[in-house]
């Protein structure tokens, strides 16, 4: 779906696999362990007061730009305010447990590749019709039903995942 509407060379981008696919409600980037252990616990905080909902991933485009990308994204339609409303409560327990407030803000999304090469980046302008619009690429719909506290590492060969800690909606925090 998204691969056919942005139809650049093959090698330009390095796709993310699907088992990698996911949305992030806040990056924390290097931390230590008393500050994981704090993140663990506003993770909880944040899923205890939330139901279980569905998104839908459709539409796309790319950070910072289509022009010159380095992540190409596809985007969430439906479920994207409750997406927002989670990671806002994620940010305020954070707060509550002495991380900065998150400056950039939130923009639901899913990482789905990322450019293999600055000097190689593709100029996806052309594409912005395909990503917008009644011809956007629609992924289908999942259903969202806790928060994972995950450790990534880069890679040359991608980015790899580690849970932490999986704080299902609903359930409340462990004292």
């Amino acid at each position: 779906m998204m691969r056919r509407a942005l139809r650049v060379e093959a090698g330009a981008l390095r796709w993310v696999e699907g088992e990698a696919l996911h949305v992030t409600l806040r990056f924390l980037g290097e931390i230590t362990e008393p500050e994981v252990a704090r993140a663990v616990e506003a993770a909880r905080i944040a899923a205890a007061a939330s139901a279980a909902f569905s998104i839908t991933l459709a539409g796309g485009g790319a950070f910072p730009s289509l022009r010159r990308p380095r992540t190409v994204w596809m985007g969430v339609a439906a479920g994207a305010e409750r997406l927002a409303a989670l990671s806002q409560a994620l940010d305020t327990a954070l707060v509550e447990r002495q991380f900065r407030q998150d400056a950039r803000g939130f923009h639901a999304h899913v990482t789905v590749a990322r450019v293999r090469s600055e000097r190689a980046a593709p100029d996806l302008s052309g594409c912005a019709e395909r990503l917008k619009g009644p011809a956007a690429p629609v992924a289908g719909s999942q259903r969202v039903g806790g928060i994972s506290v995950m450790e990534s590492a880069l890679l040359p060969s991608g980015a790899v995942y580690r849970e932490i800690c999986s704080a299902r909606f609903g359930a409340l925090p462990v004292e």
